[in-house]
């Protein structure tokens, strides 16, 4: 019996190496991977630290246009200093997590279920 408790454990450990290997794969069918590149390029030099946007020396055109267009926000209700990256980074996160339980949550437990024998071929 122990034996075949291994058995069962093994064919489960390798069906769960092979969706997370198919999920890695999955990744590089993004339509827009191109587009972001430069996002995942950045995110992976988490400690260098980040230029303030003010460095660069601007013209007074600029520097006009973007108090110009921080009072439009202003006027419209929108906070000029939200982060919207961040926001879309943890919708990201939360669609991943989601995505990964609503596929292997169904896999596991039919696994599961099939080897304990409640489920049998038809």
């Amino acid at each position: 019996e122990f034996e075949e408790w291994v058995g069962r454990f093994l064919a489960m450990l390798r069906l769960t190496l092979l969706i997370l290997a198919l999920a890695g794969l999955a990744s590089s069918l993004q339509v827009s991977s191109a587009l972001r590149q430069p996002a995942l390029t950045r995110r992976s030099a988490v400690g260098a630290p980040r230029l303030a946007p003010d460095v660069f020396m601007k013209s007074k055109e600029d520097r006009e246009f973007e108090e110009w267009a921080r009072q439009k926000k202003i006027a419209s209700g929108v906070d000029p200093d939200e982060d919207f990256g961040t926001g879309r980074r943890v919708e990201s996160s939360i669609y991943l997590v989601g995505g990964l339980v609503t596929v292997l949550v169904p896999v596991i437990a039919g696994t599961w279920a099939y080897n304990a024998g409640y489920l049998t071929p038809q």
